[in-house]
């Protein structure tokens, strides 16, 4: 395999320009199948180890089941190196599944060279885990499942004179693998500010700048990234919005930035009136913090009324800015509420909305999920507020929402849809292996469930569809499954019977008759019954409650409980 070598001399870059990384030596594959600590075993010992290594073009490594793996030179003009294309014949195709890959593992090595002792700024991307060493000191580590990103990562950094080790490790989890870096050299500012869009999906970019629905008016975030490339903590940065013909006047300030930090930096878009697509309206940002000052100017794009749209919400949690796609009837009429389809994406997806025509009687909104989260925790935090959002801006009947995901977002449908089964009318997951464990279908009794998987689906297999599909029809509930013959992972999401199913059913208020398991005590509550407290937290609890009613004789409740105290 690769590696390679470059000597970044004195780099004449302004201190909001990063030059990229170039010249290369790269070494791999090594062994990884998606383990943290086979990540952390140190591959390169044969030559002194990641921290002490100092390769040579042709070095080889030995690696069980490959032979010999050698550094190779490689130029990226951009700075970005894909492992996937860089190593096609030893990892023995092309594109390789998925999943599976043995060999998922490399190394990159370059050289920076320094007229003084100095600070600098690294900015790295990577697909997926990584490890960075400068100097045999470990300075950057990032286990994060994510697409690779230009600049995501920041890391501010001291050079010695004259030659500079660099050495990065990249693991693969799935989907493509690869690495990216430029470096700011020498730094003149306090700020750098990333204004680096990713186009394959905006939402992971490093600056958002939402979208405007043609006729709309409302207020919207948007955010940079910025970085303190000071040694000090800066005690505020500041942004504001120029008044111009199409926008007012807003600011918005951060504050205690500390030195090498990172900060998403949130504006707000305020349209003075409705705006057309073929105004090309304009953004004038101004980014202060002591002593400095920045200037930007962008684009915002104004989508037509039957198209889809980015926008945002602004998040309870931390006050970040998440990104979200929105899809409005062209005819919206706020005199009368609409049903609303939650669209989920799935695992290195982008927002799924896109995939999906405006429809004349439904509004679609398809969340960001905050990534790769599987829509757990603070992932599903943010598919609640998005609808929240929906519902501040839209009418939406509270007894038509529905579900609706692939892959990923398959299985983040079933898990919303049994953790709080009151909230949704019908669901339609994809390439879902569906709830684990099965007991958790057990809570879909009064959701309708129409459930597609195709019978080439090569990244979740059809065995496991089929196992799930065969415990919901054994309890008898309302259930569909679709396996389509002949169809891969993905097909497509935006098919019309799902629609027409959607349109068929409302939700289920006040159900006589309640079926609810959980092992999770934030899951406590569907329709009108609540577990307030468990026998014991270590195990599962459940309910099967059944209301009768006698003429003359008012109602009866009966209750099967495990594991339920009250």
């Amino acid at each position: 395999m690769l590696c390679a070598t470059i000597c970044v001399l004195s780099v004449l870059a302004s201190a909001q320009n990063a030059k990229p990384v170039t010249d290369w030596l790269v070494c791999g594959p090594f062994p990884f199948e998606r383990s943290l600590p086979q990540f952390l075993v140190d591959q390169l010992t044969e030559h002194g180890g990641e921290a002490n290594i100092r390769p040579k073009e042709g070095m080889s490594h030995s690696v069980k089941g490959l032979g010999k793996v050698s550094w190779q030179r490689h130029h990226a003009p951009d700075g970005v190196l894909d492992f996937v294309a860089l190593m096609a014949k030893q990892v023995g195709e092309e594109r390789p599944k998925f999943w599976q890959l043995r060999y998922g593992l490399a190394y990159a090595y370059t050289e920076i060279q320094s007229d003084r002792p100095q600070r600098a700024l690294l900015l790295l991307g990577s697909e997926d885990w990584l490890s960075v060493w400068l100097n045999g000191e470990l300075v950057h580590e990032s286990f994060v499942y994510r697409h690779l990103v230009p600049d995501k990562d920041a890391v501010l950094v001291n050079l010695h004179k004259g030659t500079n080790r660099l050495l990065v490790k990249v693991a693969r989890i799935a989907g493509g693998w690869g690495v990216s870096a430029k470096i700011v050299l020498p730094i003149k500012r306090k700020l750098f500010v990333k204004t680096e869009r990713h186009n394959r999906c905006p939402p992971d970019g490093n600056m958002f700048v939402p979208e405007i629905r043609e006729g709309e008016t409302v207020p919207v975030w948007g955010y940079l990234t910025v970085v303190n490339m000071s040694e000090q903590t800066l005690p505020f940065v500041d942004v504001r919005v120029r008044e111009n013909e199409w926008f007012t006047e807003t600011s918005e300030r951060i504050g205690n930035l500390a030195s090498g930090e990172s900060s998403q930096l949130p504006f707000l878009i305020a349209p003075k009136r409705p705006i057309k697509p073929d105004e090309k309206p304009r953004l004038h940002l101004v980014i202060r913090t002591t002593g400095e000052q920045q200037e930007f100017d962008l684009p915002v794009t104004v989508r037509r009324r039957d198209e889809p749209f980015f926008t945002t919400h602004r998040s309870r949690i931390d006050g970040s800015v998440q990104p979200m796609t929105l899809l409005v009837p062209p005819d919206y009429d706020p005199q009368r509420s609409y049903p609303l389809v939650v669209a989920l994406h799935g695992s290195k997806g982008c927002l799924i909305g896109h995939a999906f025509s405006v429809k004349p009687n439904f509004i679609i909104v398809a969340p960001h999920g905050r990534g790769q989260t599987g829509y757990r925790d603070f992932g599903e935090v943010d598919v609640f507020e998005a609808m929240g959002e929906v519902k501040r801006r839209y009418r939406i009947d509270e007894d038509r929402i529905y579900l609706t995901g692939h892959s990923m977002g398959g299985g983040g449908t079933f898990r919303l849809a049994v953790r709080y089964p009151h909230l949704w009318a019908a669901i339609a997951p994809m390439a879902s292996a569906g709830a684990r464990p099965f007991e958790w279908l057990r809570n879909l009794l009064h959701i309708p469930t129409l459930f597609y998987h195709g019978s080439e689906d090569e990244v979740v297999p059809v065995q496991m569809a089929r196992e799930a599909a065969n415990y919901i029809r054994q309890l008898g509930y309302n259930f569909r499954y679709e396996e389509v013959e002949g169809k891969p992972h993905w097909w497509g999401v935006d098919f019309p019977e799902m629609f027409a199913f959607f349109a068929q059913h409302r939700r289920t208020k006040s159900p006589d008759q309640i079926a609810f398991w959980t092992n999770d005590p934030r899951a406590n509550r569907a329709y009108w019954l609540e577990i307030a407290d468990f026998d014991d937290y270590t195990k599962p609890a459940s309910v099967e409650a059944q209301v009768t009613r006698d003429k003359g004789h008012g109602a009866r409740l009966i209750l099967k409980t495990e594991n339920v105290r009250r």
